[in-house]
């Protein structure tokens, strides 16, 4: 019979491991039955915080272990999501490879292309079209990934560049997945909450407008 206090203490040293980034007292953890789905209050799995840490042995270490990926935290976001908006695109490749659906809807009901979209990452852009990302899918105040992307905040003309090549990117793959939503994709930007920014947890793990 496992002892259950020392369960506990062990899924507490899960949670140092993650915020120290030290895979040694990850993996004695898990060698003492800690349990890999553990949360800290606020909903976050340790993968969750992994993810948003960025540090992908870890991550996979987790994943290797059995840590789902799908558990969504307080805000409604995965480990997915955690990372799209970190810009960690190596943890966003990995969790696509290994099964993270693309087209969970966070806070906000904000996709993982939504989220990439408004930050203008091209990179994690094309690893969640790749992975299936629906560009149909609009969030709760009706925005598209194109929506989103127009809406990041113009700080000269690099942002503008940048904006046209995710729009672009995103336009070329509704066209050639010959949806019937592609044309409302491409031609019908929606101006519903205009000015309004996808909600997010943001890099220190707080919700933000």
């Amino acid at each position: 019979m496992v002892d259950e206090q020392a369960t506990v203490d062990w899924n507490k040293q899960l949670l140092v491991a993650v915020e120290t980034k030290n895979l040694d007292l990850l993996n004695q953890a898990i060698s003492n039955n800690a349990d890999v789905n553990f949360a800290a209050e606020d909903g976050n799995t340790v993968l969750i915080l992994a993810a948003e840490k960025g540090n992908i042995e870890i991550v996979r270490a987790l994943i290797e272990n059995g840590a789902k990926k799908e558990i969504q935290n307080a805000f409604c976001n995965t480990a997915l999501l955690v990372a799209v908006f970190n810009g960690w695109t190596e943890i966003v490749g990995l969790l696509l490879e290994t099964g993270a659906n693309p087209n969970v809807r966070g806070q906000g009901g904000n996709t993982a292309v939504v989220w990439a979209a408004y930050e203008l990452d091209d990179d994690i852009i094309s690893l969640l079209l790749n992975a299936g990302a629906d560009l149909s899918i609009r969030n709760d105040d009706g925005q598209n990934a194109i929506d989103c992307a127009r809406k990041h905040p113009d700080h000269g003309p690099a942002t503008r560049v940048m904006r046209e090549r995710v729009i672009t990117l995103i336009e070329q793959h509704a066209s050639s997945d010959g949806s019937r939503e592609a044309g409302r994709i491409i031609a019908q930007p929606n101006g519903a909450g205009q000015g309004i920014q996808p909600a997010k947890q943001s890099r220190e793990g707080q919700p933000s407008q």
